[in-house]
């Protein structure tokens, strides 16, 4: 391999290759699928951190989830309900009140 690199025309051959994969994944970013792709992880972050903060609080709060409690809140799709969810965390007298939240 450092043979290659040695040899300036294949150091110049390296380098116009190099050049062409940075633009097309340039360009790559401009496409829908792309766009989708990075939407899609930005939402499923949303989920985790709204998850991770609701079961973090509420345990200050509340005391540990139930494994009950812990599937509802893994298996919600819905960032706002989620966030709702923490809010009520400040009045809420239980779990149970908190995953009532609708």
């Amino acid at each position: 391999m450092w043979s290659i690199l040695s040899d300036p025309r294949s150091l110049s051959c390296l380098v116009e290759v190099g050049k062409v994969i940075l633009e097309r994944v340039l360009h790559m970013e401009e496409s829908t699928t792309y766009q989708l792709i990075i939407e899609k992880g930005e939402v499923l972050g949303r989920l985790k951190g709204a998850r991770d903060t609701l079961l973090s609080l509420g345990s200050d709060r509340l005391g540990a989830p139930s494994k009950k409690v812990q599937q509802t809140v893994a298996k919600a799709t819905d960032v706002e309900r989620l966030q709702r969810m923490i809010g009520r965390l400040f009045d809420a007298d239980s779990w149970q009140d908190v995953v009532d939240t609708q």
